[in-house]
């Protein structure tokens, strides 16, 4: 069943968060201090999106008191035991290089044809 919650709802219940949002400058920060302490204790925090929208002050102080761990796809300028980066490799992988050449193939035959 899926139903929609608050956002705070989600903070205060989930075990996994994973941040989906706009990368625009009002998103600036948006895993803040107030949002990680609302996080449930013993959860996981997961950016797959850019580094920017998170205070990393505030996630910093979450990983020392209130989340099992945090993954990002990019580096930090702290490490923590339950922190885990990957460094922008989440994409590398055969299949999406194949589609990415595909799709520079692509874009470069319609320039061409202009």
């Amino acid at each position: 069943m899926i139903r929609k919650v608050s956002l705070e709802y989600l903070l205060k219940h989930a075990d996994i968060v994973s941040l989906h949002i706009t990368a625009s400058e009002e998103n600036r920060n948006f895993m803040d201090m107030e949002k990680f302490k609302m996080m449930k204790d013993g959860s996981w925090f997961l950016n797959p999106s850019r580094d920017w929208l998170v205070d990393n002050k505030a996630l910093k102080w979450a990983l020392d008191n209130r989340l099992a761990g945090c993954w990002t796809d990019f580096e930090l300028p702290f490490t923590r035991p339950n922190l885990i980066t990957t460094k922008h490799i989440g994409g590398r992988t055969y299949e999406s290089s194949i589609k990415t050449e595909q799709i520079l193939r692509n874009k470069l035959l319609t320039w061409l044809k202009k």
